[in-house]
């Protein structure tokens, strides 16, 4: 990835007492109202996620007054930790962290738990005695250290004998000079990423290459297959979810739906009668079992059922689905619109060919969705489009795109945060199921 702070010497032997404050800042909220706070997944030879790239972008405001870019840049990651928690932003898995060498050398990366984190040393860090030791100080004390946008003759190979990651961006060069690039990397040792993979063909092409991780957005681009079926019983799901993307759908229509299909009317009782629903007595009927979980958590359930444990994909296109879909809904609230539900269903249905492996249109044509999602998936139209371009540019870290009418950054900042709490909280679903 790109820099995100800039270079900007002199360090601090300690924690952060030399970095600034931002001017008429009032703690976290300013902050968050000043920056982008977003992650990128990166992958292993199983297309399992290993980490997260943690992207953080400052709000160009003109009426803020930066003393040094490089330390308010660093203060913002802080508070993303502070605001979020590693537990939000990554679960289980390492957090990547940029650093600049202000950063490296400010004492910033020896309050962070070496077991959770991966140091990124960026590609426009002079390699000098200073940096040497910190980073050869961090690897000892059991940090990871990652190398970014490595390339030939590179200035940072001194550093190669404490990196535990070195990350090469592919799209920077052809085959023949990766293979050149890369030989002598994977035989030093180094963990291999393999950045800005953008299809499935260059996975492989990495993985022959000895590429041990893989970053970029080729999950996010679905392997047409014709003729492919969605199976009858997460279509069942995924027509009562289409149903509740109308706010006016009545509990007796949504309840006919789902008693269509034996298999969900059982796990939709089985699902409100769950001890996390617990109800004083068992509910029996369907109407009554909607009427119980409401229609929020019944869109949660029905996702999860209707999209978990798809053949061939890995995890991470669920959890794709269901933050984008919760955070689709969390801008809706955000701009007080009375159809929350129906901006969920957008971003949740925006993903259907990522999922299913078929064309978009031919699936929403199988849906009884109304006209205004439908327009907002194939064409962006109209406020639903709109947020629906926004949420996908703040996915792939593209802070330019990711605005839609009045909401602020502190808006989306928010949105992902409790999406990610969310989607943690219908992941831990499956494992109960």
């Amino acid at each position: 990835m790109r820099p995100i702070l800039t270079d900007v010497p002199p360090p601090s032997p300690t924690g952060f007492s030399h970095v600034p404050r931002l001017h008429g800042s009032a703690g976290n909220d300013t902050l968050s109202l000043a920056s982008f706070v977003g992650r990128q997944p990166i992958f292993d030879r199983s297309l399992a996620v290993y980490g997260y790239e943690l992207l953080y972008r400052r709000w160009h405001d003109e009426t803020a007054i930066l003393s040094d870019q490089d330390a308010a840049s660093a203060e913002i990651a802080l508070s993303a930790f502070l605001e979020f928690g590693l537990d939000t932003l990554v679960a289980d898995r390492r957090a990547f962290i940029n650093l600049t060498k202000t950063v490296l050398l400010s004492g910033f990366c020896w309050q962070l738990p070496p077991d959770r984190v991966v140091l990124e040393v960026l590609e426009n860090i002079p390699c000098d005695d200073a940096v040497r030791r910190e980073v050869e100080a961090l690897a000892s004390a059991g940090y990871r250290i990652a190398l970014d946008d490595y390339a030939a003759k590179d200035p940072r190979a001194d550093l190669l004998p404490h990196a535990s990651i070195v990350k090469v961006d592919i799209e920077s060069q052809d085959e023949a000079a990766l293979r050149r690039l890369l030989a002598p990397l994977r035989d030093s040792g180094v963990d291999l990423v393999a950045e800005r993979v953008e299809t499935h063909e260059q996975v492989e092409l990495c993985r022959s290459l000895g590429a041990t991780y893989f970053q970029g957005f080729f999950f996010a681009r679905p392997t047409i297959v014709c003729g492919r079926r969605v199976p009858v019983e997460r279509l069942a799901a995924l027509r009562v979810l289409a149903l509740l993307a109308d706010e006016a759908s009545p509990v007796h229509v949504l309840a006919e739906a789902v008693a269509a299909d034996v298999k969900l009317s059982y796990q939709v009782l089985r699902a409100v009668n769950s001890a996390a629903s617990a109800p004083a007595s068992p509910i029996e009927s369907i109407p009554a079992a909607i009427m119980r979980l409401g229609r929020s958590q019944l869109r949660g359930w029905l996702s999860v059922m209707a999209l978990a444990g798809l053949d061939g994909k890995p995890p991470a296109v669920l959890t794709l689905a269901l933050t984008r879909a919760r955070m689709c809904e969390g801008l809706a609230q955000a701009t007080g619109t009375p159809a929350a539900g129906t901006w969920f269903m957008t971003g949740l249905f925006s993903t259907l060919d990522l999922l299913f492996n078929a064309p978009l249109p031919e699936l929403l044509e199988r849906l009884p969705l109304p006209a205004t999602v439908s327009d907002a998936i194939t064409n962006r139209t109209g406020d639903l489009g709109a947020a629906l371009d926004a949420v996908v540019a703040f996915e792939r870290g593209e802070w330019t795109g990711a605005h839609c009418g009045r909401l602020t950054p502190r808006d989306f900042t928010r949105a992902f945060r409790l999406a990610l709490e969310w989607t943690r909280e219908m992941e831990s679903v499956v494992t109960r199921r």
